[in-house]
C-alpha cells in the first residue's frame, strides 16, 4: 500500500507540472518550481499521515490559520483514493503554509545522548508593495538537544541553523535575498524538553527598486522522551 501511495504522489507531482505547462501561456520554470515545492511538502506530511510515524506537520491557509484537521479529514481521504484533480485543487485553494518535523538523529555524546529535529518549511509570501508578486520559500531549521539518559534531564539545547534554504520568486526580474536571520532555543524549567525558534525577512531588489514580503518563521519542540 505505502509503494502503492508513493508511486501516486510521484504522478501527482509530474501532473501538476504538466498541467501548470499547458494552461497557463505565461507558464514560467518559477511557476512550476513554486507549486513543486509546495506539494512536495505536501506529500511529506500525507506519508506522515500515512505511516503513522513520529513526523509532525502542520499546514496553514491563507489567513495563516491551522487548517491540519481538515487537512486530515479532506485532502488524505483524497489522496488515498487517487483522485488527483481534487487533491490539486485543494491544496491550490486553501494551503499557503505547510510544516513537517521530523527526527533525523539521535547520538551519543560521551556519556550523553543527543537529540536532532528538522523542522522543514514551505510557506507562500507574498509583496508588500502590491505589485501582485509571491515568493516562495524553502527551508529546514535544524536543531539538538543533549540530555542524560539516567534523569532525563535535558544539559543543553542548540539555537537552530538553516541547514537548506531556497527562495523562487514569481519574476526572475528580480533579485531575492534574505536578512535579519534571527534564532532562539529555550530549555522548559524542567529540563524535559526544549523550544526552538527561527526567522527571517525576505526581500527583492532590482533596478525598478526593492520589493519586501515581510517574516517566515518557525517555531517547534523538542521532548527528552
Amino acid at each position: 500500500m505505502k509503494k502503492i501511495q508513493r508511486c501516486l504522489l510521484a504522478f501527482i507531482v509530474v501532473t501538476i507540472m504538466l498541467i501548470n505547462t499547458n494552461i497557463s501561456y505565461a507558464a514560467t520554470p518559477s511557476d512550476v518550481e513554486i507549486n513543486n515545492s509546495l506539494f512536495e511538502i505536501v506529500g511529506d506530511a500525507l506519508e506522515v499521515e500515512e505511516e503513522r510515524t513520529s513526523g509532525q506537520y502542520v499546514i496553514y491557509d491563507y489567513n495563516n490559520q491551522d487548517i491540519t484537521s481538515n487537512f486530515k479529514s479532506i485532502a488524505y481521504p483524497l489522496y488515498t483514493s487517487g483522485k488527483i484533480s481534487a487533491l490539486q485543487q485543494y491544496c491550490k485553494n486553501n494551503i499557503k503554509k505547510v510544516v513537517v518535523m521530523t527526527e533525523v538523529q539521535e547520538s551519543i555524546t560521551r556519556s550523553d545522548l543527543s537529540k536532532t529535529v528538522d523542522e522543514r518549511v514551505v510557506e507562500i509570501l507574498y509583496d508588500k508593495n502590491n505589485k501582485g508578486l509571491t515568493c516562495t520559500v524553502d527551508y529546514t531549521a535544524r536543531a539538538s538537544i543533549t540530555y542524560d539518559p539516567n534523569t532525563y534531564r535535558i544539559s543543553s539545547a542548540t539555537k537552530p541553523v538553516i541547514v537548506k534554504r531556497r527562495l523562487t520568486p514569481s519574476s526572475t526580474a528580480y533579485s531575492v535575498k534574505t536578512k535579519l536571520d534571527y534564532s532562539e532555543a529555550t530549555i522548559a524549567s524542567n529540563k524535559l524538553s526544549a523550544d526552538f525558534y527561527y526567522e527571517f525577512t525576505v526581500y527583492m531588489t532590482s533596478d525598478y527598486g526593492n520589493i519586501d514580503f515581510g517574516k517566515t518563521h518557525c517555531s517547534f519542540s523538542i521532548n527528552v522522551e
